[in-house]
């Protein structure tokens, strides 16, 4: 059985791991994805809310 896993973080993470790293959002994600290519992930999903809440 497959179970569905969910990955959540506060956009603030980028800033506070990866602020020298990325300067702004695009090259943070591609690195999420390029991470997950490299695990071997058979599927990717990535959303993004802009919803202020």
């Amino acid at each position: 059985m497959s179970e569905k896993l969910t990955m959540t973080f506060d956009p603030r993470t980028i800033e506070h791991l990866g602020v020298k790293m990325y300067s702004t959002l695009p090259p943070a994600i591609a690195e999420l994805i390029a991470n997950a290519y490299d695990a071997c992930a058979t599927e990717v999903t990535v959303k993004l809310n802009d919803d202020p809440k």
